[in-house]
Order: C-alpha cells, then sequence, then structure tokens
C-alpha cells in the first residue's frame, strides 16, 4: 500500500454499531476493529461507534481515535444511532476519503447526497435470515420474517447505493449474487475478502495451558473441548452441554470451556444444573483476546455447530481455533472449509449424539502445536486487499 494520496494520510472512517470495548460484541466486530488496527500503520483511521459505557465521547484504544454517539445506545442500531451518524459525518471539518461500514452501520451515510464513497462489509445477508425464521417458534416466526424482510430490502437499496461491497466468505458472496439482491446489485461491486487473524497471537506461552488449566480445576491429562460466541440461539450451545452430558455418561471424562455472554446464559447456566455437570463445564465469561488464546490452550478440541450453519460468514472463532492449532468439530456446510484434513472433525448435524461422537475420539493436543491457519485467512493478506481497495476508491473519488 502506498503511504497516502495528495501528499497525506488517506482517511478513512469506519461505522460500527459496536467495538470489542462492549461486551456485546462478536467475531464480526472483533475481526473489523483488527483490521482497523493494522489499516492505521498506513491510514489515518477513526471509529464511530455507540455509546462505550465507562468512556467519553472521545478515546484511544489500541492506537486508533474512537468517537461515540453519547445517546445512542450501547452496541444496537437505533433511531439515534442512524441520525447521529449521519449528522456527525456531515458536520466534519475534514471529510472522511472513504467510509468502511461494519455491516450495515453506515447505512444512513450512504444515502446521503456526496458522501464519500462507502464500502459495506457483508459477514451474511438478511434474507438468509429471513429464510431461517421459519424454523422459530410460530410466536416469534411472523415477527423475524416481517423484520428480515423489511432489512433485505434497505440492504438491497443501500447496496446499489455503495461504491463496494465485501464479503467475508463464499456463502455470502453466492446470497448477493442470488434473488433477490441481483435484482438490485447488477451494477454494484462485489468482492471476496476473507476475514483474517494475526495467527502468532494464539501461539500459547509457555505454561499458560497448565495455567489456564489450573484456574478451572482441570488436571493436566483432561479432555478439554471449547466453545467461544455469543450466548444465543443460533450459536447452539446448548447443544454442547447435551452432547458433553452424553459423552460422559460413557465413562470418559470430557469438561468443556464456554466463552462468551448472551441472552440464553441463564438458560444455559440452569441446563447445566439440571443435567448435573456442573464440575465439568466452566462458564467463563466475556474473554479478551489474550483470554481467548489462553482458553485455546488449555482445550483439545474447539466445537463450532450452529443451527444455521448458511449464516456464518467466516467465523473468527474457528481461524483463531485453527491458528491455535486445535481440531474444531463443525458441519459439512461451514463456509470456506478449506483448512488441512487434521485441522476439521466434519458432522452432518447438529446434534448432541453426533458431537458426543466425535468428542470421544479427542487426542490430547498438548504446547507447543504447529498452527493450521492458511495464507488466505492471515490479517496482513486481508490488511493488504482491504487498503488496495480502500486507495483505488478514493482515488477514483478525487480523479472521476
Amino acid at each position: 500500500m502506498s503511504s497516502a494520496p495528495h501528499d497525506r494520510a488517506l482517511r478513512v472512517l469506519v461505522l460500527s454499531r459496536s467495538i470489542p470495548l462492549h461486551h456485546n460484541a462478536g467475531g464480526m466486530e472483533r475481526a473489523a476493529w483488527d483490521l482497523a488496527v493494522r489499516l492505521s500503520d498506513t491510514f489515518s483511521v477513526t471509529v464511530l461507534t455507540t455509546h462505550v459505557p465507562g468512556h467519553g465521547e472521545v478515546f484511544v484504544a489500541d492506537g486508533i481515535s474512537v468517537a461515540t454517539l453519547s445517546r445512542a445506545r450501547p452496541g444496537r442500531y437505533s433511531l439515534r444511532w442512524w441520525h447521529g451518524s449521519a449528522r456527525y459525518v456531515a458536520r466534519l471539518e475534514e471529510r472522511p476519503d472513504v467510509i468502511f461500514s461494519v455491516s450495515a452501520g453506515a447505512t444512513s451515510v450512504a444515502w446521503k447526497r456526496h458522501s464519500p464513497p462507502c464500502v459495506f462489509q457483508a459477514h451474511g445477508t438478511a434474507w438468509a435470515v429471513t429464510k431461517g425464521a421459519l424454523r422459530l417458534r410460530r410466536r416469534w416466526r411472523l415477527a423475524r420474517l416481517a423484520r428480515g424482510v423489511l432489512w433485505t430490502l434497505i440492504d438491497c437499496l443501500t447496496y446499489r447505493r455503495a461504491a463496494a461491497v465485501v464479503t467475508v466468505g463464499r456463502n455470502v458472496s453466492a446470497g448477493l449474487r442470488a434473488w433477490p439482491y441481483r435484482r438490485f446489485l447488477s451494477t454494484t461491486r462485489i468482492l471476496e475478502i476473507s476475514n483474517g487473524v494475526d495467527g502468532s497471537a494464539y501461539a500459547a506461552e509457555p505454561g499458560e495451558r497448565g495455567a489456564v488449566r489450573a484456574l478451572h480445576n482441570l488436571a493436566a491429562d483432561d479432555l478439554v473441548a471449547a466453545s467461544i460466541s455469543r450466548l444465543d440461539h443460533q450459536k447452539g450451545v446448548d447443544v454442547y452441554i447435551d452432547a458433553i452430558a452424553r459423552a460422559n455418561s460413557s465413562g470418559q471424562s470430557i469438561s468443556l470451556l464456554i466463552a462468551g455472554e448472551g441472552p440464553e446464559e441463564p438458560a444455559l447456566r440452569a441446563q447445566v444444573s439440571r443435567l448435573q455437570i456442573g464440575e465439568l463445564v466452566h462458564f467463563v465469561g466475556h474473554a479478551t483476546a489474550p483470554q481467548v488464546r489462553g482458553i485455546l490452550a488449555a482445550s483439545d478440541c474447539f466445537l463450532f455447530t450452529p443451527r444455521m450453519i448458511q449464516r456464518e460468514g467466516c467465523p473468527l472463532a474457528v481461524l483463531e481455533a485453527w491458528a491455535s492449532g486445535l481440531p474444531v468439530i463443525t458441519l459439512r456446510d461451514l463456509p470456506n472449509l478449506t483448512e488441512a484434513p487434521s485441522a476439521i472433525r466434519v458432522i452432518d448435524d447438529a446434534d448432541p449424539a453426533g458431537i458426543a461422537s466425535e468428542l470421544r475420539r479427542v487426542k490430547t493436543a498438548p504446547c507447543p502445536r504447529p498452527s493450521h491457519l492458511r495464507s488466505e485467512h492471515d490479517l496482513a493478506v486481508a490488511t493488504s486487499r482491504y487498503g488496495a481497495l480502500l486507495e483505488e476508491l478514493a482515488s477514483a473519488k478525487a480523479h472521476p
């Protein structure tokens, strides 16, 4: 990447409703944040987000300038976010050269006349969520269907105003090129750039595996599975808990570390209590990046079998597990399933029996261990491709 057009650093404004400092942030936000940190080595990057409890309206984190809309509900879309973000951009004395939208973050900005070129990063499609609503209980189905159809229309109309839409996986790209999006996006530039992680950041430090296990009263020779995700219905953590109960009923001892927060946590804790496996299932709560590395180091396999695998773009937690050298128990339809065979344990259905069967085959994975991460999922590769795109769009705007 060149240093900057016009003898100054390219100004990039990132709009994201949540960042890792919001406890409700998931892999999408963490991936976008890591990318922004890397881009800031070359560009002038500012992140606009919702109110972050415990922080002021403007602060610096990981070397990035963060601006917040103090009246916008933390980590959520709202009218205050839509109106506030558009007003923030309109009032900037120095206009950004490019706006980078994490998911739908910059929707209201893209609709303003003479806005800077907007790049939308798509981690999924609203239409996939809409189709998934058909599987929900009847009392939730109509509300989710209506919301999904509305967001599908909003995305169709917004993406056609975008300078580019970047998808994080093949399934998202295919979705945007299929009905109903293809009727609206025939002239929209759609690119695919996989999420990336810094593989070196997930190499366990000496003694880390033992230290994390001791923290959760796990012996050195215990078999341990890990789950890192938002605790909601889609992620299917309740299925993992049932699988742990089944696997241990055969006499084998396998524990589970659950990292993350979310609306399903009380129900999951009640499930563990009901199954009387409290000594085997450990809730870690919100995990920072170093804590994620420690959890992975302490584990022997990683679980990722969400209820609707098609909704997952390029799951960051899976990439982190592969970077740590862990095998991943997942579904056959996992997007971007291109890793080495030793990195995956494929099952056909996300049911407790199938997961339990694979858990019984897990072997101890002591550290150090080699990474399974491919180059296409390296953060440096993703940063280079995004940087080239942003420079191209800024140059095209400056020299139409």
